[in-house]
Protein backbone atom coordinates (compact mmCIF):
# COMPACT_ATOMS: atom_id res chain seq x y z
CA UNK A 1 0.00 0.00 0.00
CA UNK A 2 2.80 2.40 0.84
CA UNK A 3 4.53 1.63 -2.47
CA UNK A 4 1.35 2.49 -4.35
CA UNK A 5 0.97 5.64 -2.25
CA UNK A 6 4.53 6.61 -3.16
CA UNK A 7 3.72 6.19 -6.85
CA UNK A 8 0.68 8.47 -6.53
CA UNK A 9 2.78 11.01 -4.64
CA UNK A 10 5.47 11.07 -7.35
CA UNK A 11 2.83 11.45 -10.06
CA UNK A 12 1.27 14.33 -8.12
CA UNK A 13 4.64 16.05 -7.82
CA UNK A 14 5.15 15.78 -11.58
CA UNK A 15 1.71 17.20 -12.35
CA UNK A 16 2.28 20.00 -9.83
CA UNK A 17 5.58 21.08 -11.46
CA UNK A 18 3.89 20.92 -14.88
CA UNK A 19 1.15 23.24 -13.50
CA UNK A 20 -1.50 20.58 -14.08
CA UNK A 21 -3.02 21.23 -10.67
CA UNK A 22 -6.32 19.35 -11.07
CA UNK A 23 -4.48 16.13 -11.92
CA UNK A 24 -2.04 16.74 -9.05
CA UNK A 25 -4.96 17.05 -6.60
CA UNK A 26 -6.31 13.66 -7.69
CA UNK A 27 -2.91 12.00 -7.18
CA UNK A 28 -2.26 13.60 -3.79
CA UNK A 29 -5.73 12.59 -2.55
CA UNK A 30 -5.04 8.97 -3.58
CA UNK A 31 -1.64 9.10 -1.83
CA UNK A 32 -3.23 10.41 1.38
CA UNK A 33 -5.97 7.76 1.42
CA UNK A 34 -3.37 5.02 1.08
CA UNK A 35 -0.70 6.40 3.44
CA UNK A 36 -2.50 8.72 5.88
CA UNK A 37 0.54 11.04 5.88
CA UNK A 38 -0.25 14.65 7.00
CA UNK A 39 2.23 15.96 4.41
CA UNK A 40 -0.19 14.88 1.68
CA UNK A 41 -2.84 17.17 3.18
CA UNK A 42 -0.35 20.06 3.12
CA UNK A 43 0.42 19.30 -0.53
CA UNK A 44 -3.31 19.32 -1.30
CA UNK A 45 -3.67 22.77 0.32
CA UNK A 46 -0.75 24.17 -1.69
CA UNK A 47 -2.05 22.69 -4.95
CA UNK A 48 -5.57 24.06 -4.43
CA UNK A 49 -4.06 27.47 -3.67
CA UNK A 50 -2.10 27.39 -6.94
CA UNK A 51 -5.25 26.33 -8.81
CA UNK A 52 -7.18 29.31 -7.39
CA UNK A 53 -9.47 27.10 -5.31
CA UNK A 54 -8.95 29.04 -2.10
CA UNK A 55 -11.95 27.65 -0.24
CA UNK A 56 -10.66 24.09 -0.63
CA UNK A 57 -7.11 25.25 0.17
CA UNK A 58 -8.39 26.66 3.50
CA UNK A 59 -10.19 23.40 4.31
CA UNK A 60 -7.07 21.31 3.65
CA UNK A 61 -4.89 23.80 5.60
CA UNK A 62 -7.24 23.61 8.62
CA UNK A 63 -7.18 19.79 8.44
CA UNK A 64 -3.38 19.83 8.29
CA UNK A 65 -3.30 22.14 11.34
CA UNK A 66 -5.41 19.67 13.30
CA UNK A 67 -3.10 16.81 12.29
CA UNK A 68 0.12 18.51 13.48
CA UNK A 69 -1.07 19.77 16.88
CA UNK A 70 1.77 19.51 19.39
CA UNK A 71 4.50 19.37 16.75
CA UNK A 72 6.95 21.95 15.41
CA UNK A 73 4.69 22.49 12.37
CA UNK A 74 1.70 23.65 14.45
CA UNK A 75 2.57 27.38 14.45
CA UNK A 76 3.43 27.37 10.74
CA UNK A 77 0.14 25.62 9.96
CA UNK A 78 -1.82 28.17 12.01
CA UNK A 79 -0.21 31.11 10.20
CA UNK A 80 -0.96 29.52 6.85
CA UNK A 81 -4.64 29.14 7.71
CA UNK A 82 -4.82 32.82 8.72
CA UNK A 83 -3.05 33.86 5.51
CA UNK A 84 -5.41 31.90 3.26
CA UNK A 85 -8.50 33.14 5.10
CA UNK A 86 -7.30 36.72 4.69
CA UNK A 87 -6.81 36.23 0.95
CA UNK A 88 -10.21 34.58 0.60
CA UNK A 89 -12.00 37.43 2.42
CA UNK A 90 -10.20 40.03 0.26
CA UNK A 91 -11.23 38.26 -2.96
CA UNK A 92 -14.83 37.95 -1.76
CA UNK A 93 -14.94 41.69 -0.95
CA UNK A 94 -13.64 42.80 -4.35
CA UNK A 95 -16.47 44.22 -6.49
CA UNK A 96 -17.11 42.78 -9.92
CA UNK A 97 -16.30 45.07 -12.88
CA UNK A 98 -19.38 46.75 -14.39
CA UNK A 99 -20.69 45.44 -17.67
CA UNK A 100 -19.94 47.67 -20.67
CA UNK A 101 -22.89 49.75 -21.82
CA UNK A 102 -23.61 50.26 -25.55
CA UNK A 103 -22.49 53.64 -26.79
CA UNK A 104 -25.25 56.10 -27.60
CA UNK A 105 -25.23 57.71 -31.05
CA UNK A 106 -23.95 61.24 -31.00
CA UNK A 107 -26.64 63.86 -31.50
CA UNK A 108 -26.08 66.45 -34.18
CA UNK A 109 -25.62 69.90 -32.72
CA UNK A 110 -27.07 72.83 -34.63
CA UNK A 111 -24.55 75.33 -35.94
CA UNK A 112 -24.06 78.39 -33.79
CA UNK A 113 -25.46 81.56 -35.35
CA UNK A 114 -22.85 84.10 -36.24
CA UNK A 115 -23.02 87.25 -34.08
CA UNK A 116 -24.13 90.35 -35.89
CA UNK A 117 -21.35 92.74 -36.70
CA UNK A 118 -21.38 95.78 -34.42
CA UNK A 119 -21.00 99.16 -35.96
CA UNK A 120 -17.71 100.70 -35.03
CA UNK A 121 -17.93 104.14 -33.42
CA UNK A 122 -15.17 106.71 -33.62
CA UNK A 123 -13.49 107.51 -30.28
CA UNK A 124 -14.70 110.61 -28.45
CA UNK A 125 -11.75 113.02 -28.23
CA UNK A 126 -13.34 114.80 -25.26
CA UNK A 127 -13.16 111.69 -23.07
CA UNK A 128 -9.48 110.96 -23.61
CA UNK A 129 -6.99 112.50 -21.21
CA UNK A 130 -3.21 112.32 -21.11
CA UNK A 131 -2.02 109.69 -18.69
CA UNK A 132 0.13 110.79 -15.77
CA UNK A 133 3.73 109.60 -15.76
CA UNK A 134 4.22 106.47 -13.65
CA UNK A 135 5.51 107.08 -10.17
CA UNK A 136 8.72 105.35 -9.21
CA UNK A 137 8.25 102.27 -7.02
CA UNK A 138 8.87 102.78 -3.31
CA UNK A 139 12.09 101.41 -1.93
CA UNK A 140 11.75 97.78 -0.97
CA UNK A 141 12.22 96.94 2.69
CA UNK A 142 11.88 93.20 2.05
CA UNK A 143 14.11 91.10 4.21
CA UNK A 144 16.56 88.79 2.42
CA UNK A 145 16.16 85.11 3.24
CA UNK A 146 19.36 83.62 4.70
CA UNK A 147 20.99 80.98 2.48
CA UNK A 148 21.01 78.56 5.41
CA UNK A 149 17.23 78.78 5.72
CA UNK A 150 16.87 78.04 2.00
CA UNK A 151 19.14 75.03 2.38
CA UNK A 152 17.08 73.67 5.28
CA UNK A 153 13.85 74.17 3.33
CA UNK A 154 15.19 72.46 0.21
CA UNK A 155 16.90 69.61 2.07
CA UNK A 156 13.94 69.02 4.39
CA UNK A 157 11.55 69.00 1.46
CA UNK A 158 13.71 66.49 -0.42
CA UNK A 159 13.85 64.16 2.60
CA UNK A 160 10.10 64.45 3.12
CA UNK A 161 9.47 63.61 -0.54
CA UNK A 162 11.78 60.62 -0.28
CA UNK A 163 9.87 59.49 2.81
CA UNK A 164 6.59 59.80 0.95
CA UNK A 165 8.06 57.70 -1.86
CA UNK A 166 9.06 54.96 0.60
CA UNK A 167 5.61 55.01 2.19
CA UNK A 168 4.06 54.70 -1.27
CA UNK A 169 6.35 51.73 -1.93
CA UNK A 170 5.24 50.13 1.36
CA UNK A 171 1.60 50.61 0.36
CA UNK A 172 2.23 49.07 -3.07
CA UNK A 173 4.09 46.14 -1.48
CA UNK A 174 1.14 45.54 0.86
CA UNK A 175 -1.24 45.44 -2.11
CA UNK A 176 1.11 43.05 -3.91
CA UNK A 177 1.12 40.67 -0.91
CA UNK A 178 -2.68 40.51 -1.06
CA UNK A 179 -2.81 39.89 -4.82
CA UNK A 180 -4.16 36.71 -6.34
CA UNK A 181 -1.69 33.86 -6.70
CA UNK A 182 0.67 35.06 -3.91
CA UNK A 183 2.14 32.10 -2.07
CA UNK A 184 2.71 32.01 1.66
CA UNK A 185 6.50 32.37 1.33
CA UNK A 186 6.11 35.37 -0.99
CA UNK A 187 3.60 36.90 1.40
CA UNK A 188 6.08 36.68 4.31
CA UNK A 189 8.89 38.23 2.22
CA UNK A 190 6.66 41.03 0.94
CA UNK A 191 5.47 41.83 4.47
CA UNK A 192 9.07 42.13 5.68
CA UNK A 193 9.91 44.41 2.74
CA UNK A 194 6.79 46.52 3.36
CA UNK A 195 7.65 46.96 7.06
CA UNK A 196 11.18 48.11 6.17
CA UNK A 197 9.87 50.60 3.60
CA UNK A 198 7.24 51.88 6.03
CA UNK A 199 9.83 52.44 8.79
CA UNK A 200 12.23 54.25 6.43
CA UNK A 201 9.43 56.37 5.03
CA UNK A 202 8.28 57.48 8.49
CA UNK A 203 11.83 58.37 9.57
CA UNK A 204 12.60 60.39 6.43
CA UNK A 205 9.23 62.16 6.53
CA UNK A 206 9.68 63.18 10.18
CA UNK A 207 13.30 64.34 9.74
CA UNK A 208 12.47 66.19 6.51
CA UNK A 209 9.48 67.87 8.14
CA UNK A 210 11.55 69.03 11.11
CA UNK A 211 14.25 70.47 8.83
CA UNK A 212 11.68 72.21 6.62
CA UNK A 213 9.91 73.75 9.62
CA UNK A 214 13.24 74.92 11.03
CA UNK A 215 14.16 76.54 7.70
CA UNK A 216 10.77 78.25 7.49
CA UNK A 217 11.10 79.65 11.01
CA UNK A 218 14.61 80.86 10.25
CA UNK A 219 13.40 82.55 7.06
CA UNK A 220 10.45 84.28 8.75
CA UNK A 221 11.79 85.31 12.17
CA UNK A 222 14.44 88.13 11.95
CA UNK A 223 17.73 87.74 13.70
CA UNK A 224 18.78 89.78 16.75
CA UNK A 225 20.98 92.00 14.59
CA UNK A 226 18.12 92.76 12.20
CA UNK A 227 15.73 93.58 15.07
CA UNK A 228 18.22 96.08 16.45
CA UNK A 229 18.63 97.88 13.06
CA UNK A 230 16.79 101.30 13.06
CA UNK A 231 14.14 101.95 10.41
CA UNK A 232 14.81 104.78 7.92
CA UNK A 233 11.97 107.24 7.56
CA UNK A 234 10.86 107.93 3.99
Amino acid sequence: MRDVAQQHYQAGQKFFHDEQYDAAIVEFEAAYKLSGEPDMVYNLSRTCEKAGRLKEAIEYAARYQSLVVGTEEEERARRRVEFLRGRYSVEQAQPKPPEPQPAKPAEATPPNPKPAAQASQPPDPTQTAPSAPPSPPPPSNARKVPPGAIGLLVGGGALALAGVGLLAGAWATGNQSRADGTSYADWVALNEKGNALNTGGIVLSVVGGVLAVGGAVWAIVPSRKERARPEIAE
